[in-house]
């Protein structure tokens, strides 16, 4: 419904103005039947005024459309938009009936490095408190957020305490996402929870270490405790290395001002 299309006994002043209305560079032409016919691009606009003014769409329009059908992949879109040197690609049923259309712009990845599944979705991953919902409604909210998640972040600013370390452990046995845990900023704190708090190891991935040294982040500056970046990063790297490479490292930190470099590497 929200391809642009224009009917073939159109004058091209309209589509001229739909194109500059709507900021596109091309619309599909349908016949009566609603059945794909040909499609009308800004390289079709004549010259002339005159023609512009008063003549039709049929007249100017490509007939022969390049065309992919419903559900291809989008390697095969990106090929036939490739070898046909197009820009936009309808996509047609087999009754000649408008499904959508494709562009280049869509096709291109918006974040290319982005972290992705087996089946080229985008990997989502979640906050969540380490405190354990005992309410049966939030617990059943919890499970219904966890069939679209594949991480949950445990996000506080000192994550090693005893109540943490246990409420991260009952939503681990109540969902089935994998978990990374955090922050912690010592050695100490990354033994402890690799080697003692007992955590499944399937669902537990990684640690996020940092304390303090976040670009928005206040712990410091409200508790005056903290554990830099670098020094963390450190601390837990080789806690990891000792006791189980297997897990992930995220160094959690960034710059707000020129002081938080240095703090960064204390």
């Amino acid at each position: 419904d929200d391809v642009a299309t224009i009917t073939p006994n159109e004058p091209i002043a309209t589509a001229k103005y739909m194109m500059e209305n709507y900021n596109i560079s091309g619309i599909v032409v349908v016949n009566e039947d609603k059945k794909v016919c040909g499609i009308f691009t800004k390289r079709d606009i004549p010259f002339s005024d005159n023609d512009i003014k008063n003549g039709k769409i049929k007249n100017y329009m490509t007939t022969d459309v390049i065309s992919i059908e419903p559900g291809a992949s989008r390697q095969k879109a990106l090929k036939i938009l490739f070898e046909s040197r197009k820009e936009k690609l309808p996509i047609i049923d087999k009754s000649g009936n408008l499904k959508g259309l494709i562009t280049k712009k869509d096709l291109a990845p918006e974040f290319p490095l982005a972290s992705m599944d087996k089946e080229g979705h985008l990997i989502c991953a979640l906050a969540l408190s380490p405190k354990y919902p005992e309410a049966t409604q939030a617990q059943d909210l919890l499970k219904e957020i966890d069939k679209y998640v594949d991480i949950f972040f445990i996000d506080v600013a000192d994550f090693y305490k005893t109540a943490d370390i246990r409420g991260t452990k009952k939503l681990m046995d109540l969902l089935e996402s994998d978990f990374v845990l955090g922050n912690i900023g010592t050695y100490e704190a990354a033994e402890h929870i690799i080697t003692k708090c007992d955590f499944n190891e399937d669902k537990f991935i990684g640690l996020k270490v940092g304390m303090g040294s976040g670009s928005i982040c206040t712990t410091s500056i409200q508790t005056g405790v903290g554990a830099p970046t670098l020094f963390a990063t450190a601390q837990v790297a080789d806690a990891i290395a000792d006791y189980n490479p297997k897990i992930s490292l995220i160094a959690d930190g960034g710059f707000k001002n020129p002081g938080d470099l240095p703090k960064s590497l204390t």
